[in-house]
């Protein structure tokens, strides 16, 4: 397989942007002209696009990764402009696939493939969510529920085991992660005023009927995601890459300033609690880890410059979302206390074995989409109460995987931590610790999220990105190592040490 595709890419490489307009072109005329294979069915067009984009993306790992990467931000609103339910998982299929030609051309090739931090911890982790997948209420439920929480966890061996093999390509990805970081946060601002006067909560976008959701009578902004929380994650998550990178940034400043910028003003029109506690939280932790004080002053200026924003931009929107928090209307957050000693006495007391996956809401909606069936949002009840999640990843885990699975998903957190905050600490290249500053205040917002937070771990763009963060942060160390035995070798005139594709 893998020497069939290498053989294809070797043609298309003379003709490589011919190959691209070659798929451009096939899309907009699927787009303009369909040619279904069945009735209602998918494009042959678009089919035959997919198959040569996959013939030119899938041996280059780095460039599958750079495309998933830059879709996941939008994958809700593909499907919410009306994406098939198989359409819906070309991602997923996409990135078992260009994990699954690096796998096999590894084993082809005989290369022998280091040992990570998580290696033990992440086998444990899937193997316990296979075996809990036996338990659930039915094997399709099961199946959909593994699938969110193991789909992208092989990025993570990807990354770590296939670094990027120059500056230049590890500056062009999170550059273009940035791109639609700024892509997003600028569809956010459109929303808010084309939405805002909108008298009803639900609008037209693209054709398809679409949910807005209204806090005390004003609009949620939620840019491309499905929901305004995941997105305020994602901005607060992308603040904190960006500014850790300012420090070392150059010619690029200017460009990380405008995305900076972009994103701190709409983060307030989200009216959600977690994209703020995640800005404060991500720029503290970058300015605790930085060793000038110089910076640390910059960052807790950016901090200051961004509660001002939240709290003098719009001071209604700040009040509404306060007020509804603390008046009793937002239930969840009110008896959130109540919530999370029922989840932990169910995960550690009651049922320490779990429920077996598939058995919360989220698998649910998906049969349900698949099927045109009614499913029962709880197949799991303890003295007549439906077990649900309160309202955190880290629990939902708890209640499918049990106490073991909860464990194992702290340890998991606990590792990528410390191994990062260690790596930090002996970086001598001032870009990667930098970077790696910058991903261990990713990973301190994201595990707060995870266990005191939101339950947003089916969304791509959170999943997919902490999984090939992980691996990035993890791999820093090599990466410097290389690195610098490249630059030895052309400095001596020897051969230069490359990392593969």
């Amino acid at each position: 397989m893998s020497a069939l595709l290498s053989t294809f890419r070797d043609r298309f490489e003379s003709r490589k942007w011919l190959s691209v307009a070659l798929v451009l072109g096939l899309l907009l005329v699927a787009y303009v002209l369909p040619v279904r294979l069945v009735q209602q069915g998918v494009s042959a067009l678009l089919l035959l696009a997919a198959l040569v984009l996959a013939v030119l993306v899938l041996p280059r790992p780095w460039l599958g990764l750079a495309l998933l990467l830059v879709y996941g931000p939008f994958a809700a609103a593909v499907r919410f402009a009306g994406a098939s339910n198989l359409q819906s998982l070309a991602k997923d299929i996409f990135a078992l696939g260009v994990v699954g030609v690096w796998l096999v051309d590894v084993l082809m090739s005989r290369r022998r493939l280091e040992r990570s931090p998580l290696d033990v911890l992440l086998v444990l982790y899937c193997a316990l969510a296979a075996v809990q997948m036996l338990r659930a209420p039915s094997l399709l439920r099961g199946a959909l529920a593994l699938k969110i929480l193991i789909t992208y966890v092989p990025i993570y061996f990807l990354v770590y085991h296939n670094p990027p093999r120059s500056r230049r390509q590890l500056q062009l990805v999170l550059g273009l992660v940035l791109a639609v970081t700024a892509v997003t946060a600028l569809y956010g601002l459109y929303q808010y005023f084309t939405f805002s006067e909108t008298p009803s909560a639900t609008v037209q976008i693209e054709g398809q009927q679409f949910y807005l959701p209204i806090r005390e009578g004003q609009v949620r902004v939620l840019s491309t995601f499905a929901h305004a929380n995941v997105f305020a994650l994602y901005l607060a998550l992308m603040i904190t890459l960006a500014a850790s990178l300012l420090l070392v940034s150059g010619r690029a400043r200017g460009a990380l300033l405008a995305v900076l910028a972009l994103a701190i003003g709409v983060l307030p029109l989200t009216l959600s609690r977690m994209g703020w506690i995640g800005l404060a939280l991500g720029l503290l932790v970058l300015a605790m880890l930085s060793q000038r004080l110089k910076w640390r002053l910059i960052l807790f200026a950016l901090l200051v410059v961004g509660l001002l924003i939240l709290f003098v931009w719009s001071p209604q929107s700040v009040r509404r979302t306060l007020d509804w928090s603390f008046t009793g209307q937002d239930v969840s957050f009110t008896t959130r206390s109540d919530l999370l000693y029922w989840a932990y006495r169910m995960t550690f007391v009651e049922l320490p074995l779990g429920c077996g996956l598939g058995v919360l809401p989220d698998s649910a909606v998906l049969v349900e989409r698949i099927t045109h069936s009614v499913e029962l949002p709880y197949a799991c009840f303890w003295r007549g109460y439906g077990v649900q999640s309160a309202d955190t990843v880290a629990l939902a885990i708890g209640v499918q995987m049990g106490a073991i699975g909860y464990l194992l998903f702290a340890l998991i957190h606990g590792v990528i931590l410390w191994q990062g905050m260690r790596l930090h600490r002996r970086l001598n290249d001032r870009f990667l610790k930098a970077l790696a500053g910058g991903l261990v205040a990713y990973f301190v917002v994201m595990t707060f999220s995870n266990f005191f937070s939101g339950s947003t771990t089916a969304y791509p763009v959170v999943d997919l990105y902490f999984w090939f963060f992980a691996g990035l942060l993890l791999s820093l160390g090599r990466i410097e190592g290389v690195w610098a035995a490249r630059s030895e070798g052309q400095e001596g005139g020897g051969n230069e040490a490359v990392i593969g594709d």
